[in-house]
């Protein structure tokens, strides 16, 4: 940066024009102060004044040059600082500060330069608040584009925003299937509660922020633990217009407007980030699930065999098997058609469901073929489960219109450490030939491999 050369020209030829213009009118002056009209107009004393208002004009430009360039350019300087060190900062991936006070200008007077290094003071310090929100801004995104997972991502984007505002609690809550659930919660003491707060409620109903201030000393018993806040914010989540969740921070102190304005920014990240976790979510579960039964469908559930598989030979615990399917299915659905096919499909899964403990695995093994997994169970546990599948399902009707439908099942078990286990398919395996066994004695029965 350089001062333009045009300034001082401008300044030089006014200054001299200045001393030139004196210099004509001094004669005149000079009448009154007693000089011989004779001595004053003469060609050799207006020749002198003209000169010396011209000296006088480049020993003025000079004076003021030398005054007013060096106050500008410690301003320059200091541009320069600014400009190389925002650079700097960039190339660095806005990693560490930077300090205002390295580009302060001091000046003390109060005329036009003491102003201009005013403003130029609040102008980097302007500046060093937003590069540390784009900081903050860069980081906030980059540590939320990490996670998929809705709690990871909530408690990441929580987190930082109780860094960023200073608070010291906090909770996000998200809507899902209909229900506000906490998916996130620092320093809550009973988050649980919070989806039936009323002004949680209204927030997320009304879709505006909500601010509210306490007195000192004022204690939230029941919603925070030994903790006394001055100021609580509830904002909403939205996206695309759609309120999806709330956002709760708490602070011993009052959080700065800055803050509040950046927070707009900030809410409207999180809510694209959060859109596409619960899409993923959602993306997950309908790659995992069948969209008849609600079950784990095959692939999901081969997976799930192979970690319980895993953690049984670790920990050298049983493991039961079970494989059944539906008895002459073909005739019921040549009989009664594919809609009451799929009805008793979803009735036997059903009164298994009933039967089963948590922890119980129950996977759409094919069309009408299902396969249990049964942690911590051996072949006489298996057994046993398998049999009141077996009757509960013999006993069931499923109605069809005017029809009254009932159905039996045949299963295959089998379970480790009973039978070795080199690959889970070797307890399928086992459990399918037990399975074929069952059809081919006179199925409605439970055998052991």
């Amino acid at each position: 940066m350089r001062l333009n050369k045009k300034v001082f020209i401008d300044l030089l030829i006014k200054m001299l024009g200045f001393g030139t213009v004196v210099g004509i009118i001094f004669p005149f002056f000079a009448l009154v102060f007693g000089v011989e009209k004779k001595i004053a107009y003469s060609p050799l004393f207006f020749i002198s004044c003209i000169l010396a208002g011209i000296f006088v004009g480049l020993i003025s430009f000079f004076i003021t040059k030398s005054s007013i360039k060096f106050r500008l350019l410690n301003l320059i300087k200091s541009m320069k600082r600014v400009d190389d060190s925002i650079n700097e900062y960039r190339e660095k991936g806005f990693s560490g500060s930077i300090d205002v006070r390295e580009f302060t200008v001091i000046e003390e007077s109060d005329d036009c330069f003491g102003q201009m290094a005013d403003t130029f003071n609040e102008l980097v310090s302007t500046l060093a608040e937003t590069l540390h929100f784009q900081k903050g801004h860069r980081q906030y995104i980059e540590s939320l584009s990490e996670n998929l997972d809705l709690s990871q991502l909530s408690e990441c984007a929580l987190s930082a925003l109780l860094e960023l505002s200073g608070s010291s609690a906090g909770s996000v809550l998200i809507e899902k299937d209909g229900e506000l659930c906490t998916t996130s919660s620092i320093g809550i003491k009973n988050p649980e509660n919070l989806n039936a707060n009323r002004l949680v409620l209204q927030v997320l109903r009304k879709g505006t922020r909500e601010i509210i201030k306490f007195p000192e000393n004022i204690i939230l018993d029941g919603v925070l633990t030994d903790y006394k806040p001055l100021q609580i914010i509830i904002e909403p989540i939205i996206f695309n217009g759609i309120n999806s969740g709330v956002l709760i921070l708490a602070s011993v102190s009052e959080i700065q407007n800055d803050f509040l304005e950046q927070l707009d920014i900030l809410m409207k990240s999180f809510a694209v980030i959060l859109n596409n976790s619960i899409q993923h979510e959602r993306m997950q579960k309908l790659a995992a699930i069948d969209p008849l039964t609600g079950i784990y469908n095959r692939r999901f559930g081969m997976n799930r065999l192979t970690e319980e598989c895993a953690r049984s030979t670790r920990f050298n615990s049983p493991l039961g098997i079970i494989m059944f399917d539906i008895d002459k299915f073909k005739m019921v659905n040549d009989t009664y058609g594919h809609i009451a096919g799929d009805r008793i499909i979803k009735r036997i899964v059903t009164e298994t469901q009933n039967i089963l403990r948590n922890g119980d695995i129950l996977i759409r093994y094919g069309g009408e073929e299902f396969l249990l997994i049964l942690p911590g169970a051996n072949k006489d546990n298996a057994f046993r489960v398998a049999e009141r599948i077996r009757y509960a399902v013999e006993q069931s009707v499923t109605e069809y219109g005017e029809n009254q439908i009932k159905v039996t099942v045949s299963l295959g078990i089998d379970a480790y450490p009973e039978s070795s286990m080199t690959d889970p398919m070797e307890l399928v395996k086992n459990a399918d030939r037990a399975l074929y066994n069952a059809k081919t004695s006179g199925r409605n029965r439970s055998i052991i491999s």
